[in-house]
Order: structure tokens, then sequence, then C-alpha cells
């Protein structure tokens, strides 16, 4: 096998991590493994509320979405509407988030860490970035950079 033949983005590399450096190099190797690439932008979070809203909009979850965290849970453990191998979700501006309403980002990490288990537990890539969290959440830079 070639090292062009290599999948860079694998199921047990599935968590929730901040953004790497080689955020491009993720971003081709996503690309070459036919990974959905998810981009939120978190700059009007201030809240629960405007988080899960963000989410709904941003990474569109269908029109029943119940906008609280089992119905984000539900979501993001389903992303069907997405249809991909694996998802890659790039969480931005998540400082203004944790500086606002650090209780829910907790929340929103546990279930991002969830369902990454969940996601590997079925043998399908998960991967949650963050471009920021605060030193006490140990979000570790994703682990190991991709082959290009």
């Amino acid at each position: 096998m070639t090292p062009s033949e290599l999948s860079p983005l694998r199921p047990e590399q599935s968590g929730v991590f901040l953004v790497p450096r080689a955020l491009p190099a993720l971003r081709k190797a996503a690309r070459r493994t036919r990974c959905a690439w998810i981009e939120a932008d978190l700059h009007a979070a201030h809240d629960k509320a405007g988080f899960l809203a963000a989410c709904a909009r941003q990474l569109e979850f269908p029109a029943h979405f119940g906008g609280n965290w089992d119905a984000f849970s539900d979501c993001i453990n389903d992303l069907s509407w997405h249809a991909a191998p694996g998802h890659v979700i790039v969480f931005e501006n998540v400082d203004i988030f944790a500086q606002h309403a650090p209780d829910a980002l907790t929340t929103a990490l546990e279930i991002l860490r969830a369902a990454a288990d969940a996601w590997r537990s079925r043998n399908m890539t998960f991967v949650a970035l963050l471009d920021y969290a605060p030193p006490e959440f140990a979000v570790d830079p994703f682990p190991e950079p991709p082959i290009t």
C-alpha cells in the first residue's frame, strides 16, 4: 500500500481537539477521505440558546431540531443529512462562548466527546475541532499530522 492509499483520517482518531497548526493539511486529508468538513462560527453564541441556534443553522440540523441538549446530542450523533464516511466540525470563536457561558461549553464538550465515542464504535470518523478551549477543559491538539 502506497502512502497515497493510506486513509489519514481513521475512526480511532475521533475525538474533540484543538485546531492543529496543520489545519490546511487536515482539511486536505478530510477531502481525500471524503469526510464532510463543516465550520460552525460561534461569534454570536453567548449562551446555551445561542450555541444551539448557531449549530442548528451552520450544521444544517433538520427542521424538527428541538433546541435543547438532548436534541443537540441526537443530531450530532446522526448527521445523516451530511452523507459522508466521516465528519470534521471546526468550531470557530469558541473563546466568546467560553467567556459568556462556560457551563454550557462544558455540556457541549461532554456531548461532543460522547458523540465521538459513539461514531468511533460505529467505525466512523468524527472529529470536533475547537479554535480555543480554556486550559481547565483539557482539550489537546489533534494528535497526528495527516499524511499528505
